[in-house]
């Protein structure tokens, strides 16, 4: 089997519903179908953005290739 890397950055969510003081933070995961691993990064919590998160968050996934075909 093939790994390769996924290079992805969260960078901001627009008009959240505001239902009071926002913690927002960001969660992206993605599976190996093949042996079921998850991996899973969290962003920081943007205390400052509110309805208007930024976060600029870098992550790295590894990835079979063949299940990424």
């Amino acid at each position: 089997m093939e790994y390769r890397t996924l290079d992805l950055t969260l960078v901001s969510a627009k008009r959240l519903t505001k239902a009071g003081k926002l913690n927002v933070y960001a969660v992206a995961s993605i599976s190996d179908s093949i042996i079921g691993k998850l991996q899973k990064f969290k962003t920081l919590i943007d205390k400052h953005g509110g309805s208007d998160a930024t976060w600029n968050f870098p992550m790295k996934f590894t990835v079979n290739e063949a299940v990424g075909l």
